[in-house]
């Protein structure tokens, strides 16, 4: 609750959607797990669908990887939801 709210104001106060946290991955790897029935995030699909248009319409690079390789797209199948893509 109130992640995109979150990210609203994280991103009106500077912080770049496009930075890795110290685990190597990107806020748009978190996102793509967030809409998985799987996501151990416990989040409605409806809100992590949200925060990666909002990622998306900020110009995040949909094909950044995590310090091992893995792409936002793996995260979502990991989470059981491939077809975000």
């Amino acid at each position: 609750c109130g992640e995109v709210e979150l990210l609203d104001l994280l991103i009106e106060a500077g912080a770049d959607p496009s930075t890795p946290d110290i685990h190597g991955a990107y806020p748009l790897h978190y996102a793509a797990q967030m809409c998985g029935p799987n996501s151990e995030m416990g989040n409605d699909v409806r809100v992590g669908l949200l925060v990666l248009r909002k990622l998306l319409q900020r110009g995040v690079d949909v094909s950044v990887t995590d310090r091992d390789g893995r792409q936002p797209l793996l995260w979502a199948a990991s989470a059981g939801k491939s077809y975000i893509s």
